[in-house]
């Protein structure tokens, strides 16, 4: 039986004997170390701190701490905790500490353990006291940790940003730091379970991720938009209040999620974007086209309600409905192709003038054709 680690596939085979679990792999890494190319280092690395087939010795993380690379230099720091009675330990320590870049100084603080949590993390003050690489090195080690990273950036607003200790540049880059982490996407993202207590945290932090909205900047509440889950664990869906306070812009950005449901939500949208019969509507309305975009399906009574309203209001209706609505019916798309194709004003209703060819002539709509409409 091959006891020999998972392969890298980017590896060459004969660098696979570095990485044999056994002392004369470790004692072939350190001979090798000064030859290999950093593409190799890095590589050799990143395996062994996944895997540790080597123990990641102290001899091995001492070489790779002299690199003239900083990316090397920062996997060979990254989870490391040494022990307060080795001299060897504390000197790698102290040369870590000493290094010229903040991503190798603080990649210590980086852990896969989700358990540990850093002291400074139980407290506000202090965690924005750290500077902020630090800040940024803990959030990445913490994946798992919404309702905390919540309060934390709560914080911020209400008592580091007004002061200037924290600016708006930094809070964006916090929170962008933790929910495009993969493990975060991972955690989040995973069909609900039956750990009951496990999946009721889950839905209690993205509770709180989401309520984060309303009290952070438009461009921080941005990334939470575009990044955050609709639902997790107990978590069903956004909270009302949240999404009652977005702005038409913060809308837009949620609504062009193709994975974001809110099917009542969109259809509200795309009959209120018309306007009553005295006020003209807006026929390039962002809104109204991001909310047809993904999960927008029409029954055959609501369809009717859009042939009632006027010319010209039918016309933007169905205009963006051929454009934009992908998710539509192939019944209801064969619909909108016959009206628009059938009616005097069709050719003037589009106001881009880029819907496809055969939408205003009188050739039927196949399927092959519906997937490549603008």
């Amino acid at each position: 039986m091959d006891d020999r680690p998972e392969t890298i596939d980017e590896l060459p085979k004969y660098l696979l004997p570095l990485l044999e679990p056994r002392p004369s792999g470790e004692a072939k890494l350190l001979a090798a170390w000064d030859g290999l190319s950093v593409e190799h280092q890095v590589l050799l690395l990143e395996h062994l701190g996944r895997h540790g087939h080597l123990g990641w010795t102290n001899r091995i993380r001492g070489k790779a701490l002299v690199s003239p690379n900083a990316y090397v230099r920062y996997l060979a720091a990254r989870e490391f905790n040494p022990h307060d009675d080795n001299s060897e330990e504390a000197a790698l320590k102290k040369r870590i500490d000493a290094d010229p870049e903040a991503l190798v100084r603080y990649a210590v603080l980086e852990s896969d353990c989700f358990i540990r949590l850093p002291s400074e993390f139980s407290d506000a003050g202090a965690f924005f006291a750290l500077p902020h690489e630090a800040r940024l090195a803990t959030v990445r080690s913490l994946p798992h940790r919404g309702e905390q990273i919540a309060a934390l950036i709560r914080y911020a607003v209400e008592n580091e940003m007004p002061s200037g200790r924290v600016t708006e540049e930094e809070l964006v880059h916090l929170v962008l730091e933790y929910v495009t982490n993969p493990h975060f996407k991972s955690h989040y993202g995973r069909e609900i379970g039956y750990d009951g207590y496990g999946e009721y945290l889950r839905g209690k932090d993205i509770t709180a991720l989401w309520s984060l909205v309303a009290n952070v900047s438009e461009r921080t509440s941005c990334v939470l938009i575009r990044n955050l889950p609709e639902e997790s664990g107990t978590c069903t869906g956004i909270p009302d209040e949240t999404l009652n306070g977005m702005t038409r812009r913060q809308l837009e950005i949620l609504l062009e999620r193709p994975e974001i449901g809110l099917k009542m939500l969109r259809k509200k949208i795309f009959f209120q974007s018309v306007g009553s019969e005295d006020e003209p509507s807006d026929p390039t309305d962002c809104l109204r086209v991001c909310a047809i975009s993904h999960n927008f399906q029409l029954t055959n009574d609501e369809f009717a309600e859009v042939l009632a309203r006027d010319e010209k209001k039918k016309a933007e209706l169905l205009t963006d409905l051929a454009r934009y609505a992908s998710d539509l019916s192939l019944c209801i798309l064969q619909a909108v192709h016959d009206v628009l194709r059938d009616t005097d004003w069709s050719k003037d209703a589009d106001p881009h003038g880029d819907l496809p060819y055969g939408w205003w002539t009188r050739e039927p709509l196949t399927p092959g054709r519906l997937f490549h409409r603008g």
